[in-house]
């Protein structure tokens, strides 16, 4: 967990990818604890990997 103030940024394993998630900072799941997310689909930001430039 990283905590940023106003939030925290949480990496979560999906599969066999990590994301990283964006939470308030009231929340803080243990290591290894099963998380449900959801999403808005207009606050998503995805980066290339390599060069890190957004896509979309």
């Amino acid at each position: 967990v990283e905590t940023m103030g106003s939030y925290n940024i949480i990496d979560v394993k999906l599969g066999d990818e990590t994301i990283k998630v964006r939470t308030a900072p009231s929340i803080v799941p243990d290591i290894g604890e099963t998380v449900s997310i959801g999403f808005d689909p207009g606050g998503i930001n995805i980066f290339d990997q390599e060069t890190g430039d957004s896509v979309a």
